[in-house]
C-alpha cells in the first residue's frame, strides 16, 4: 500500500475543506442528517458509474475531486455530530480544530485502509442505503463508527485505483 499518496490525497482533501469554509462558511451545519448522507451517496455513485464507463462526461469535475468531495463529506459528517446541535459557529477555528482531529484519526488507522482493501464501491453503496433505511436507530457513537468505517472504505477504495487514475 501506498500511504503517502493517501496522506498527500488527504493533504488536498484539507486544503479544498478550508477553502471551501472560507468561501462559504460553515453553511454545511444546517444540512440534516438525511441531507448528509444524500450528498455521500451521490458522489459515491458517481464514482462508481465513471469507474463502470472508463470516463467521466463533466470534464471541470474529474474523479479524484469526486473521492476529495465524499471525504469532505464524511468529515463534515463527523464534525456534526461533534457540534451536537450548535448552529451559530462564528468561529471557523473549532470547526478547523474538529477537522484536524479527524485527519489525525484516519492517519491513526493506517492499518484498516489495507484491511478495507477487499471491499469494492458496491459494499459501499450497500452500506450506505442502509445507514439511510436506520440512521434513526443509530445514537450519535453509532453513527460517528459507521461514517468513519465508510471513510476508510472510501480511502482504501481510492488507494486501491488511484493508479489508474491518469487514465481519467
Amino acid at each position: 500500500m501506498h500511504f503517502l499518496s493517501i496522506e498527500i490525497f488527504l493533504k488536498k482533501c484539507k486544503k479544498i475543506f478550508l477553502e471551501k469554509l472560507k468561501n462559504y462558511g460553515s453553511s454545511w451545519i444546517a444540512l440534516n442528517k438525511y441531507s448528509m448522507i444524500d450528498q455521500i451517496l451521490i458522489k459515491i455513485i458517481r464514482i462508481k458509474n465513471i469507474s463502470s464507463k472508463g470516463y467521466y462526461s463533466v470534464k471541470e469535475e474529474s474523479i479524484i475531486d469526486t473521492y476529495i468531495d465524499i471525504i469532505n463529506y464524511l468529515i463534515i459528517a463527523l464534525i456534526k455530530i461533534d457540534l451536537k446541535n450548535e448552529q451559530n459557529i462564528s468561529n471557523n477555528d473549532k470547526i478547523i480544530d474538529l477537522y484536524n482531529k479527524k485527519i489525525k484519526k484516519i492517519f491513526n488507522s493506517k492499518k484498516n485502509i489495507v484491511f478495507y482493501k477487499k471491499f469494492n464501491i458496491e459494499n459501499i453503496i450497500k452500506e450506505i442505503f442502509y445507514m439511510k433505511k436506520k440512521i434513526n436507530n443509530f445514537n450519535n457513537n453509532q453513527l460517528k463508527n459507521n461514517y468513519f468505517k465508510i471513510l476508510i472504505k472510501i480511502l482504501s477504495h481510492y488507494n486501491n485505483i488511484h493508479k489508474n487514475l491518469e487514465k481519467f
